[in-house]
C-alpha cells in the first residue's frame, strides 16, 4: 500500500529428512495435500515467494479498515505459479479526503460496497496459503515495504501468515540498497504503474524486483 507515505495517524524453516529422488536430491516429507512437490533447477525442493499488498483506509491496523488484498505465488525465477488471489473487502464507511482522491477514481471504494465480507476473503486466502505451503520447501513474505502489509494481515486474517518464517524479501530495502550503492542500476528501475489496486502493486513490486535480479544477481552470476 501507498499509505505509508502519508501520516494520517500514528500506528500503533528447518530441513528434514526425505525421500531420494533422482540425482541424490533429498526432499523433506511433503505436508497433506502437497505431493507432488516442486522441484527447483537442482533438483532441490523449491522455495516459493508469497507477494502481498492491502488497501486501507488508514495506516493503524487496529482501527482502521482494510479494504483490498492480494495474494500471488511465484518461484525464485518470479513467474506466478497461478492466478493468485485478488479481492475487494466489504466496506461502506466513511473515508476522509485522501482516501477518496486515491480509491474513488480507481474504482476500489464502489467494489467495497458489494464486495464480499471480510471472513469470505479471509477463507481463500487461508486456502491459497495452505495450498502453496504443502507444495514448498520454504515459503517467504515479499513485497514492498512488507511490513506494513504483514502487520494488517496478522491483524486482521490472524494465523493467514503462521507458516511461513520470519523472515522476508522486502524488494523496497533492495531499492534503497540500490539508491546507497549501486545508483546507476537504480537509475534504470522500471517506472511505476501502480492505480493504488493490490493487482497493480503486487505487478510493480514483482518488476522492480526482475530489474533489480537480472541486473544485480544474475549478470553477476553470468
Amino acid at each position: 500500500s501507498d499509505l505509508t507515505a502519508r501520516t494520517l495517524r500514528p500506528a500503533r524453516g528447518a530441513r528434514g529428512r526425505g525421500r531420494g529422488i533422482p540425482g541424490g536430491a533429498r526432499l523433506v516429507p511433503p505436508r497433506p495435500g502437497g505431493w507432488p512437490p516442486r522441484l527447483d533447477a537442482g533438483g532441490g525442493r523449491m522455495t516459493t515467494l508469497l507477494w502481498i499488498d492491502v488497501e486501507t483506509d488508514g495506516l493503524d491496523p487496529e482501527r482502521d479498515h482494510l479494504l483490498e488484498v492480494g495474494l500471488l505465488a511465484t518461484g525464485s525465477d518470479l513467474e506466478p505459479l497461478d492466478g493468485g488471489v485478488f479481492s475487494p473487502i466489504r466496506f461502506d464507511g466513511p473515508v476522509d479526503a485522501f482516501i477518496g482522491r486515491m480509491h474513488g477514481p480507481n474504482g476500489l471504494l464502489a467494489e467495497c460496497r458489494t464486495a464480499p465480507e471480510a471472513d469470505e476473503v479471509a477463507g481463500r486466502c487461508r486456502a491459497y496459503v495452505a495450498r502453496h505451503l504443502a507444495r514448498s520447501a520454504d515459503m517467504l513474505v515479499a513485497g514492498s515495504s512488507v511490513s506494513f502489509d504483514r502487520r494488517w494481515l496478522d491483524r486482521h486474517m490472524p494465523g493467514l501468515l503462521d507458516g511461513l518464517g520470519h523472515r522476508s524479501l522486502d524488494v523496497s530495502a533492495v531499492d534503497e540498497a540500490s539508491r546507497l550503492w549501486a545508483p546507476d542500476v537504480r537509475a534504470a528501475r522500471p517506472d511505476r504503474t501502480t492505480d493504488h489496486r493490490v493487482r497493480h502493486c503486487l505487478a510493480d513490486s514483482i518488476a522492480l524486483a526482475r530489474h533489480y535480479k537480472e541486473a544485480l544477481w544474475d549478470r553477476s552470476q553470468g
